[in-house]
């Protein structure tokens, strides 16, 4: 069920679209052929481990994912490159041309955290997918079709 709420106040409008599984049903509810987009409001969803990073970075290329709000981080303590990128759509090319130079500069063995507030995808499907392989907890506000 969608619930689309408006509010207006001296002249400024807000609009929020508001997702809740059916009654009885728990998790989110994804039509399969509809594209998809993820949205998280509260945290950004994390690929918390370089093996994560790169096999999420590889299942993106396959479905032509974008992803904004984008936050790398490579490496830890005084040893550490991040790299954040705004509302820019970027593929996954991109974000593994800007890790080969991050991780080239900072070492190949250390820890890489993907964290991304927002997510393009062709199809519910593909959303699906993408979350399943890399066991992404989504919430159902957290997904607009």
């Amino acid at each position: 069920m969608k619930v689309w709420a408006f509010v207006e106040a001296d002249g400024i409008e807000a609009r929020q679209q508001f997702t809740f599984p059916a009654k009885g049903k728990k998790g989110v509810t994804i039509d399969p052929v509809k594209p998809a987009k993820v949205v998280t409001k509260l945290a950004p969803l994390a690929l918390d481990s370089r093996a994560k990073a790169y096999e999420g970075l590889a299942a993106a290329k396959e479905r032509s994912i974008t992803f904004e709000k984008v936050t790398i981080s490579v490496g830890n303590g005084a040893q550490c490159v991040t790299v954040s990128i705004g509302e820019i759509p970027v593929d996954a090319a991109f974000i593994e041309t800007l890790l080969a130079a991050v991780v080239g500069k900072v070492g190949p063995d250390a820890p890489i955290t993907l964290r991304f507030g927002k997510a393009n995808m062709k199809s519910g499907h593909d959303l699906q997918e993408f979350a399943a392989k890399l066991g992404l907890d989504l919430q159902p506000n957290d997904v607009e079709q």
